[in-house]
C-alpha cells in the first residue's frame, strides 16, 4: 500500500528486492501478485528489468500461465529489446507441455507486433523442431501455415526451400 506513494529511488530498491525474491519459492505468487499491480506506474527502465526477470521465471518453469498472460496483455507495448527477451524466452519453452497450446496461441496473436528478427527466430525454432516429427512439429506446422500467409512470397518461399531441404537430409538419413 505505501509503494505507490514512495520516492522513485525507493520504489526501484524494493522493486529489485522483489525481483530477486521471486527467483526463490518464498511468496512468488503474491509478489507476481506485487509486480503486476504496479508494472504499468515502472519508468521504462524498470520495465525492461521486470520483463528480463520475469522471462527467467517463467523459464525456469515457475508461474508460467500467470507470465504468459501478463506478457500477452503487455507485449503490444514493450519495447523491442523487452519483446524480443520474451519471444526468445517463450520459444525455448515451447517444449514445455502444459504451455505449448498457450505459447503458440500468444505467437498467433501477436505475430504482427513481432520484428523481423523476432520472426526469424520463430521460423528457425520452426525448422529445428520440425524434424523431431512429435505433436509439437504438427501444431507448429499448422501455427506456420497460417502465419506465412502474411508474409511475403519471397520469404514463404525461402521457407519452403529450407523445410524441402531439411526432409531430404532427413530421408537421406535413414534412421
Amino acid at each position: 500500500r505505501l509503494y505507490s506513494g514512495e520516492a522513485a529511488s525507493a520504489k526501484r530498491i524494493f522493486m529489485n528486492i522483489v525481483l530477486e525474491l521471486i527467483h526463490t519459492d518464498v511468496m512468488r505468487d503474491k509478489l507476481f501478485t506485487f509486480i503486476r499491480a504496479n508494472y504499468q506506474n515502472e519508468d521504462a527502465d524498470m520495465k525492461r528489468i521486470i520483463v528480463a526477470d520475469l522471462c527467467r521465471v517463467f523459464y525456469g518453469g515457475f508461474l508460467q500461465n500467470q507470465i504468459l498472460t501478463f506478457f500477452d496483455q503487455q507485449f503490444p507495448e514493450e519495447s523491442e529489446e523487452s519483446r524480443s527477451v520474451i519471444i526468445q524466452k517463450l520459444l525455448l519453452s515451447i517444449r514445455t507441455p502444459a504451455v505449448q497450446p498457450k505459447i503458440l496461441d500468444f505467437l498467433e496473436r501477436h505475430y504482427d507486433a513481432m520484428s523481423g528478427p523476432q520472426k526469424e527466430l520463430f521460423y528457425r525454432t520452426f525448422l529445428e523442431m520440425l524434424p523431431e516429427c512429435d505433436a509439437l512439429a504438427v501444431s507448429l506446422l499448422d501455427t506456420v501455415n497460417s502465419l506465412l500467409k502474411k508474409e511475403p512470397e519471397a520469404f514463404a518461399d525461402r521457407l519452403d526451400a529450407d523445410m524441402t531441404a531439411l526432409l531430404e537430409a532427413d530421408y537421406r538419413r535413414k534412421d
